[in-house]
């Protein structure tokens, strides 16, 4: 937790999340921001009380107001992921910009090129770009994403996935590539969905070849090719793509 008082360690090592939540009530009463930050931690998860992101949110936007950077870094975070408050990359990045800008340390390695991550997506520099293109970050808006599918929400789906699309996170390429296909929300428009799928493809994602390789089997939205369909549908299934052994093997 943001508080480091030996009276917080001691409660933090204790697991004592009831007189931790107690003594941060208080201290966010009068103001004193350790209190609001270390309660608005403990909505994130779930410590003592029931998870509740909105009221982490209400929580960090009191604290950013008293000039906390970690609270703003943490509203970042939120921005970035949509919980809590509607997804937003560019405010994200701003915040994240504006914090490293001021020389906070957590906000210049996360923006810094040279931050070794162990992400294999972007070779280990998680850079700006790089906001929720991998790791946990982008499981929450991945799990996100499903979540308004299954509601059926699909023009909030469709603005997340445009706009991971217009950061070149390959997932949201693919997923507008489905909305094309499916015509859901968009008009139904296969050479959408292939110029999509090719860049989405030209990344190495596998579910956008497979995708393509049956566009143009079938000669839906580019011009049919089964020769070149079927050798690339082949390949995905030696390098050992589920859907493609299936495929192959029917």
């Amino acid at each position: 937790y943001p508080n480091n008082t030996e009276t917080f360690n001691e409660l933090v090592a204790n697991g004592d999340y009831r007189a931790i939540y107690n003594l941060a009530k208080g201290l966010d009463a009068q103001g004193i921001v350790e209190g609001t930050l270390t309660l608005s931690q403990m909505y994130h998860n779930g410590d003592y009380v029931k998870q509740n992101f909105k009221r982490e949110v209400k929580l960090l936007r009191k604290a950013v107001m008293i000039g906390s950077q970690q609270a703003k870094y943490n509203f970042a975070l939120a921005f970035a992921t949509g919980e809590g408050v509607k997804q937003s990359t560019y405010k994200a990045m701003s915040m994240m910009e504006q914090l490293a800008a001021d020389g906070f340390e957590p906000a210049i390695d996360f923006l810094s090129d040279e931050e070794e991550c162990g992400c294999e997506c972007c070779n280990g520099g998680c850079g700006a770009g790089n906001l929720v293109k991998c790791g946990e970050t982008l499981n929450i808006v991945m799990d996100r994403f499903a979540l308004l599918i299954e509601k059926e929400d699909f023009k909030t789906a469709f603005d997340l996935a445009t706009e991971l699309d217009d950061m070149d996170v390959v997932n949201g390429t693919y997923a507008l590539s489905i909305f094309y296909h499916n015509g859901e929300h968009v008009a139904q428009n296969y050479t959408r969905e292939v110029s999509l799928l090719q860049k989405a493809a030209s990344q190495g994602y596998e579910p956008a070849i497979f995708n393509l390789a049956m566009a143009m089997s079938l000669g839906k939205g580019i011009e049919q090719d089964a020769e070149i369909g079927f050798e690339m549908m082949n390949d995905l299934a030696e390098d050992g793509y589920e859907p493609a052994i299936e495929m192959m093997a029917a």
